[in-house]
């Protein structure tokens, strides 16, 4: 058996016993004693957590801390991994208090030498220009832990307390923005919250279920109260609204034009009407009469800063 095949397995096996002999090593092995030896020395180094005793009732004993997590990686996990975590860096807000920079360090202290020396040719490899500055968002936390553990919550949100309670989907990160699929438990109606406008959350002792609605559908439940809108667009305007809007999308080509219809609620039409006039010349709004108004005034007022 080669040394890195056996050195796997016998990982496994100490995990399995927790407590352990040179001797059981060498007979479940078929291995000398100053092989076994080598082998401990090989995976102390590994990191592989263990500490010795003498006596009678001695030998080797597998620490076995219950907030401990044990991951066996192969090379290349362990690099997609830090460079995982490289890129959740780069993103201007966090969900969590938790520094990813402090799991980066521990990740590369548990590692082997020789882990270390490839992790070490890995980093040059990689810069971003991007970043921000990072911070966390207030009540993150508290909106994951309601999804997990179903609990029932109040949101504060701009500047208002919303009187319906609300089960928490899930959320979405869409455009360098967090947003919370929300469930309003009352009329069972789906909402997006931008996280970053949450201003606090109550959780309740009382726990609830989604109702069937999961990050895959949740559109489905947006449509009550929405309206459509149809808009004529290039396919970098198309591009455009898929990464702006949400809900029911359809796009069809008609003629040699591309048509994209979606839903929309009627108070967002100021906020829809701007975004579709950073797309300039790339899209035409040909329905609803109040998002085309919408979109008009607000070329209007960009229109007056050079007046």
């Amino acid at each position: 058996m080669k040394k890195s095949t056996r050195l796997y397995h016998m990982i496994h096996y100490m995990n399995e016993v927790h407590h352990f002999t040179l001797s059981d090593l060498m007979e479940e092995f078929n291995i000398s004693k100053s092989t076994a030896l080598r082998d401990m020395r090989d995976l102390e180094e590994l990191g592989v957590p263990f500490y010795s005793e003498s006596g009678q009732h001695g030998g080797y004993h597998i620490i076995r801390e219950r907030g401990l997590t044990k991951i066996d990686l192969t090379p290349q996990e362990l690099l997609a991994l830090l460079f995982a975590f490289g890129s959740i860096s780069q993103l201007p807000t966090i969900p969590f208090n938790a520094t990813y920079d402090g799991i980066y360090r521990k990740i590369i202290s548990h590692s082997s030498t020789e882990q270390k020396a490839e992790i070490n040719r890995f980093l040059g490899k990689f810069q971003y220009f991007n970043k921000s500055g990072q911070a966390t968002i207030p009540h993150f936390e508290q909106m994951v832990q309601a999804s997990f553990s179903q609990q029932i919550c109040m949101i504060h949100y701009q500047g208002r307390s919303l009187a319906s309670p609300y089960s928490v989907v899930g959320f979405l990160f869409k455009n360098s923005k967090w947003y919370a699929v929300v469930l309003e438990i009352q009329t069972d109606r789906v909402r997006l919250f931008s996280m970053e406008k949450i201003e606090d959350v109550e959780l309740k002792d009382d726990v609830t279920d989604a109702g069937g609605v999961t990050l895959e559908n949740f559109t489905h439940y947006m449509s009550q109260g929405y309206m459509e809108i149809v808009v004529q667009c290039t396919e970098k305007g198309l591009s455009d609204l898929t990464s702006y809007l949400w809900s029911n999308q359809k796009v069809i080509n008609q003629e040699g034009r591309i048509i994209f219809t979606s839903s929309i609620h009627p108070r967002d039409i100021p906020f829809i009407a701007k975004l579709l006039t950073r797309s300039g010349r790339e899209v035409k709004v040909l329905s609803p009469p109040e998002l085309i108004e919408a979109v008009k005034e607000e070329l209007a007022l960009s229109l007056a800063q050079y007046q």
